[in-house]
């Protein structure tokens, strides 16, 4: 693969920048030196106006030597693959990759230009990178608190039959409850039975009630099967607990 051929050499830059400097500079020491010859003329004038023309000299003096170190060089790649030197980057490349290169022509600076899709995917690398990092952090904090809190395995298998039992209290009273909705709205159904066997309309108090009792009876189950369904997130809890304590202290499953 052959690599295009720079329009002009980066010494060749260097050099031109450098030389554009020290003629600036000569031709202010150059009008320097003329103002000086006319003060000699008139010593009056000389002697009167000393001071301010000292530091206009001093300025301009060190105006024209910091020249050459303020020339920055940039070096960059056009569409043809074309690469150029000079001392600003054309307005129709801003948006691309450049160089900033030293005097001696080392790179000192790159401004990497991305694509949208180059873009969209480093924010995505950050974002699972750091997703990592507070993972691993959580985990971390979590193990402290595992191994400060429980001294062995027996210890959280007692811990797990505290919580267990919570758990199935009240479940027990909910199954206690429900049986009790339950008859309750077997012998307001038997009621309107009979009112329907008896060819009259059931009141509507007893409507209502039946209404109610369903209701109650529908809220009892759902919050039964709630109570089950944390009776499982518990000993999924522990089993993982007692899975890592062993990891961290090194056990094996029965020791």
């Amino acid at each position: 693969m052959v690599l295009p051929r720079a329009k002009e050499p980066l010494i060749y830059s260097v050099i031109a920048s450098h030389t554009a400097a020290w003629r600036s500079s000569c031709r202010c020491f150059y009008w320097i030196s003329g103002l000086l010859r006319c003060a000699r003329n008139d010593t009056l004038l000389f002697n009167q106006r000393l001071p301010n023309l000292t530091r206009l000299l001093c300025l301009l003096g060190a105006l024209a030597l910091a020249v050459p170190a303020l020339g920055k060089t940039y070096k960059w790649v056009d569409d043809q693959g074309v690469t150029h030197y000079g001392e600003t980057v054309p307005p129709e490349y801003a948006g691309k990759d450049r160089s900033e290169l030293n005097p001696a022509g080392r790179v000192v600076n790159t401004r990497d230009v991305l694509t949208p899709e180059e873009r969209e995917a480093k924010q995505q690398a950050e974002l699972r990178k750091r997703q990592e990092a507070e993972a691993l952090q959580e985990r971390r904090r979590k193990d402290k608190a595992l191994m400060n809190t429980y001294s062995s395995v027996e210890e959280i298998e007692l811990a797990r039959s505290r919580n267990l039992q919570q758990v199935e209290a009240r479940l027990k009273s909910l199954k206690a409850q429900i049986t009790m909705a339950q008859e309750s709205h077997a012998t307001l159904r038997a009621e309107e039975e009979r009112y329907r066997a008896a060819g009259k309309p059931a009141p509507a108090s007893l409507h209502d009630d039946l209404g109610n009792s369903r209701a109650r009876l529908e809220r009892l189950q759902q919050d039964y099967q709630k109570g089950e369904a944390e009776k499982a997130l518990v000993n999924e809890r522990f089993n993982a607990e007692i899975q890592r304590y062993r990891e961290l202290t090194g056990q094996q499953p029965g020791n």
